[in-house]
């Protein structure tokens, strides 16, 4: 099933393009980490900056912002996918750009694992 995906744009025909789910929430996993929680003060549970910048290599700091993702997706009535776990890397030399590990459930009983870095 696809689904839309940011940033939104439109084809030809007018309609909003669509995209393989996966890549989708990765997306939108990805604004969320950029996005400040004081950006929309109706819903400061989107904008994961915060989280993300006060996150270590601690366990307790990873599982809270896989709560933080799924707490997010509840409130956008988003029900078929969570994040099982977050893997946090090291930070890289390029500007300390950290590399995310996320595990997907997709509730159809996949689990996809996939990278991001931020």
């Amino acid at each position: 099933m696809d689904a839309l995906r940011l940033p939104l744009r439109l084809e030809r025909s007018g309609t909003v393009e669509r995209g393989n789910r996966v890549d989708a929430i990765l997306a939108l996993i990805g604004t969320m980490f950029v996005t400040s929680e004081s950006l929309w003060p109706e819903a400061s549970w989107f904008g994961l900056l915060e989280v993300v910048e006060r996150l270590n290599s601690e366990l307790t700091q990873q599982e809270a912002l896989r709560d933080a993702i799924n707490r997010a997706l509840q409130e956008l009535a988003i029900d078929w996918v969570s994040v099982r776990s977050v893997s946090l890397g090291t930070p890289t030399g390029n500007g300390g750009v950290r590399p995310f590990t996320l595990a997907l459930d997709m509730h159809e009983g996949e689990v996809v694992t996939r990278q991001l870095s931020m």
